[in-house]
């Protein structure tokens, strides 16, 4: 009589379920499509299969994190290949076309950042208010512009339409919010201005009379004008008049 079959730990099924939905999803079919064939297929819910999906999308993404070098260059050496090959066959267009492909991924076309680290230095981490983010993204922009003015690499047509592309994307940060406070601030500035210089009243001195109780020389009184810039002081005691009480010395 044989022996009974040794049922299977968690991870073994865990594993083979996300083996087959792997397989599942290379061949194209849709992940909905999946989610109702293995639900009833593992008598789990649809919730459950999602789940598997998930996983499965999760190693996928570790797996071209590690393999990512190895695969880009076994696509190099095929492309090297293919390269041979048309060049062998007097395949000149094809040959072209795969150069320009190869260049591309090697990164040898690839424009190195002029300066980067040190733009990055003078911004500074992002911020953690969002009120702020507005303005740094600002000088994030800012600094991309100065890189792409200062690359050489650039030709003139495409340093222009990278710069436009900048400046359209800068003027859509900034905020209606920023512009009113601007405003109000300036507003009141000039208000305060305004009030100050309106609180000065500015007169002529030869318009301004003397009061009527202002006595002038020999006890006189009555309103008379201020003298002009040029003239001397009007005669008073001790210019030309008598002392008080005196009469004449004759």
């Amino acid at each position: 009589m044989p022996a009974p079959a040794k049922p299977k730990s968690n991870r073994l099924i865990l594993a083979e379920r996300l083996e087959r939905i792997e397989e599942m999803l290379a061949s194209g079919i849709p992940s909905g499509k999946v989610e109702t064939v293995l639900a009833t297929e593992y008598g789990v819910s649809r919730r459950q299969v999602r789940n598997y999906i998930q996983r499965v999308y999760q190693l996928r993404e570790q797996q071209r994190i590690v393999d990512a070098p190895y695969r880009r260059e076994n696509l190099l050496r095929k492309i090297e290949r293919f390269y041979a090959k048309c060049l062998a066959k007097e395949k000149f267009g094809p040959a072209a076309q795969i150069l320009v492909l190869e260049a591309r991924l090697s990164g040898a076309l690839t424009q190195h950042p002029v300066e980067r680290e040190a733009a990055l230095d003078r911004i500074g981490a992002p911020p953690e208010d969002a009120a702020q983010v507005l303005p740094y993204a600002r000088k994030v922009l800012m600094a991309q512009m100065h890189e792409v003015m200062m690359t050489p690499g650039l030709d003139l047509e495409r340093r222009q339409r990278m710069t436009s592309d900048i400046a359209a994307k800068l003027g859509m940060l900034f905020s209606r919010a920023e512009f009113e406070d601007d405003f109000a601030r300036m507003q009141a500035i000039l208000d305060g201005r305004q009030r100050l210089v309106s609180g000065v009243k500015i007169v002529d001195a030869k318009s301004i009379t003397r009061p009527a109780t202002a006595r002038g020389s020999r006890g006189r009184r009555g309103p008379r004008p201020v003298p002009g810039p040029g003239a001397g002081p009007g005669p008073g005691k001790g210019q030309g008049d008598p002392p008080d009480g005196g009469g004449d010395l004759g």
